[in-house]
């Protein structure tokens, strides 16, 4: 469903107190009758922009789960193999109805689980070896970006290749100058 700007809503508003009736209105705009029927009493009371403006959540941004749960999601999303959302979820609510709280729906444990720093789940599911790899700025590794002739290019270990490759040749060229 596209969400109306505020101007949209006024003009629509204004029709009708033009005098075109609310069906006209619903069917030549889109937007459900019961949606226009809100809007009206609110814009009635007052005609300014505010009126019709989109009302947010108080509590927008904040968690309702206890921090008991949390931290058993987390606890549960971390271990080794990792485990799927479903396993965790059945098993966060056996946990809150031990503790005898609501158990938080499938959509929050998800949530709470995505949250979690992907560097930390690396390091926990895969260990520290993987972490390195995956996460670390400087890498000699596979994943390295490697020249043609295959070695790595790092820019803060960048080294130039010699003319002479016998050794010794380096100490040599060194001392000649």
């Amino acid at each position: 469903m596209v969400q109306r700007s505020v101007q949209d809503k006024l003009t629509l508003l204004r029709q009708h107190d033009d005098g075109v009736p609310w069906t006209r209105i619903a069917a030549e705009s889109g937007v459900p009758l019961r949606t226009l029927n809100r809007w009206a009493p609110r814009y009635r009371l007052d005609s300014a922009s505010t009126s019709v403006q989109r009302s947010h959540r108080v509590d927008r941004g904040t968690r309702r789960i206890p921090s008991e749960l949390v931290e058993a999601i987390e606890e549960l999303a971390l271990r080794r193999p990792a485990p799927t959302a479903a396993f965790i979820h059945r098993r966060v609510g056996d946990i809150a109805r031990e503790l005898g709280l609501a158990a938080p729906s499938y959509s929050s444990v998800r949530t709470i689980i995505a949250s979690i720093d992907p560097g930390l789940r690396t390091l926990a599911q895969h260990g520290d070896t993987a972490y390195r790899n995956h996460f670390e700025l400087v890498s000699a590794g596979p994943r390295a970006v490697r020249t043609s002739s295959g070695r790595p290019i790092t820019p803060c270990l960048t080294s130039y290749p010699r003319q002479d490759r016998r050794p010794g040749a380096a100490m040599a060229d060194r001392g000649a100058r």
